[in-house]
């Protein structure tokens, strides 16, 4: 098995949504997947986490502004 590792970057966004979507995470039911969105910056506080698709679509936009690395 060949594995690259790759610094995370808006060019990698999808790679990083594709890694949720598509690896057993957790428990392997959808609703939990975290896309590890929640507690990654302060502003957490002011978005709505409750749901795998809200914690979703918020990833990409985390990505490309550099609040997950």
């Amino acid at each position: 098995m060949d594995i690259e590792i790759f610094r995370l970057s808006s060019e990698r966004a999808d790679d990083y949504i594709r890694f949720f979507d598509n690896t057993p995470h957790s428990d392997g039911v959808q609703e939990n997947r975290c896309y590890c969105v929640c507690w990654c910056s302060d502003e957490y506080t002011d978005q709505d986490f409750s749901t795998a698709d809200k914690r979703r679509a918020i990833a990409p936009e985390y990505v490309r502004d550099g609040i997950i690395q």
